[in-house]
C-alpha cells in the first residue's frame, strides 16, 4: 500500500491568498479497512535553545549547573479535510482531490539561528490498530510587507526628535549642544530615501567630531516552555557619517539616507515567537571621555509602496524656506556587504513536526 500527495501546478511556493490544488493517490494491494483519508494544511513557528543555569543543590550545600531546553511552538494555520471517511477499501488506486485557499495575511517561510517558520501538506491514511500512511509535501511562502494593507498603522506624518546636554571640563560648565532630528515620515520601502534634517547647534568649547548615521535591525526569538526566554540577533544594515560641528559653530545637514534593498526584512504577520523591529541611530560623537549623543528612532521597513500617496515637501512642513542654511545633500551611504555580516538565512527548515 502506499499514498502520495500530487500538487498541481507546483514551482516550490505559495504566495498568500493563493490556492493549492492536487490529489493525494491511495494504492491499497490487499482489502484493508481504515478509519479515513485526511488533508492537512499547516503552518508552523518554532523557536529552540539551551541555556547553562545555576542552581542551589541542597544535598551538597554548593552552586551547581544544569543545562534547560528553552521550546516555542505555535501553530498558526491548521485547516483539515476528511477525503473519505471510515471504510473497507477494495485492491485499487484510489484519488482524492482537494484545495485550499491561504489566508492573505501569514507569514513569510523563515530559518533563524534559533528557529524557523513552516509550511506543508500532509496526507494521512488512518489504519486501526497499526501504521498509518503518511506522505508531506513541504513548500515556501514568500511573504512581502505591502504597505497598502497595514496603511492605517504607519508613521507618514513629518517627525521630530532632540538631545540636549552640557559638557563639562574640570567643573566647569560649557554651553549646552543640541541635536535634532526630523524625519519627513517614519515608514520606508526597501531601496528607499529617507529624507532626513539633522540640526546640530554647538555653544560648548569642545568639537564634535563627527555625525554618524546607522541603521540596525533585532530579530527577537521567543520561548514558552518551561517558561518565557529571549534571544536578540541584531545586525547593522547600513551607516554612514558627516562631517563634525566645531566649536560655537552651527550645522544644519539634510541626507538622503537610502534604506538597502539588500536589507533584511522578513513578515513576521501572525508570529508570536518572532519579532523583528528596526531602528535609526543618529549620533553625534564627541571627543575625549565625553558621552556621545544619541537618538534612536523606530523604523517601519517594508517591500512595496503605499499606491497613490503623495507625501508632502519636507521642507515646507518643517521650516520655512528662509530658515535652511547650510544644508547639504549627503547621499553616500555604506551598506555592509552579506558575506560579512552574521546574516538570518531565508528558506524553509528540512525537518518539520507532525
Amino acid at each position: 500500500m502506499s499514498c502520495t500527495i500530487v500538487l498541481q501546478n507546483f514551482d516550490g511556493s505559495y504566495y498568500p491568498g493563493s490556492s493549492i490544488s492536487g490529489y493525494v493517490v491511495c494504492t491499497f494491494v490487499n482489502e484493508k479497512k481504515i478509519r479515513g483519508v485526511r488533508v492537512k494544511l499547516r503552518g508552523t513557528e518554532q523557536t529552540s535553545w539551551w541555556e547553562r543555569e545555576s542552581y542551589w543543590d541542597s544535598r551538597q550545600k554548593k552552586t551547581s549547573y544544569k543545562n534547560v531546553h528553552y521550546t516555542g511552538k505555535n501553530k498558526f494555520l491548521s485547516e483539515t479535510l476528511i477525503s473519505f471517511g471510515k471504510g473497507t477499501m477494495n485492491p485499487g488506486r484510489y484519488e482524492y482531490p482537494f484545495t485550499f485557499i491561504l489566508p492573505r495575511n501569514l507569514p513569510e517561510t523563515f530559518k533563524g539561528i534559533h528557529g524557523y517558520i513552516i509550511y506543508y501538506i500532509k496526507a494521512n491514511v488512518d489504519i486501526p490498530f497499526a501504521i498509518d500512511y503518511e506522505d508531506e509535501k513541504m513548500f515556501d511562502v514568500p511573504a512581502p510587507i505591502d504597505f497598502n494593507d497595514i496603511k492605517s498603522q504607519l508613521a507618514l506624518a513629518p517627525s521630530s526628535y532632540q538631545d540636549e546636554k552640557t559638557v563639562c571640563c574640570c567643573c566647569c560648565a560649557d554651553g549646552p549642544i543640541t541635536l535634532d532630528v526630523h524625519l519627513q515620515k517614519e515608514a520606508f520601502v526597501v531601496g528607499e530615501n529617507a529624507k532626513i534634517v539633522i540640526d546640530v547647534k554647538n555653544f560648548s568649547n569642545k568639537n564634535i567630531d563627527r555625525i554618524l548615521l546607522t541603521l540596525k535591525t533585532v530579530i527577537t526569538y521567543t520561548t514558552t516552555s518551561p517558561s518565557r526566554h529571549h534571544k536578540y540577533f541584531s545586525e547593522v544594515l547600513a551607516s554612514t557619517s558627516a562631517g563634525g560641528v566645531g566649536a560655537h559653530g552651527q550645522s544644519m545637514l539634510e541626507l538622503a539616507f537610502e534604506i538597502p534593498t539588500s536589507a533584511t526584512v522578513f513578515n513576521f504577520n501572525r508570529c508570536t515567537l518572532f519579532q523583528q523591529s528596526f531602528t535609526l541611530e543618529v549620533k553625534a560623537e564627541l571627543p575625549g571621555l565625553h558621552l556621545n549623543m544619541n537618538i534612536k528612532i523606530g523604523l517601519v521597513i517594508g517591500h512595496i509602496p503605499i499606491r497613490g500617496v503623495q507625501i508632502q515637501p519636507f521642507h515646507h512642513i518643517l521650516y520655512p524656506s528662509s530658515a535652511i542654511r547650510n544644508v547639504y545633500i549627503f547621499r553616500p551611504t555604506s551598506t555592509i556587504p552579506s558575506s560579512k555580516r552574521n546574516r538570518t538565512s531565508r528558506g524553509f527548515f528540512t525537518n518539520c513536526p507532525s
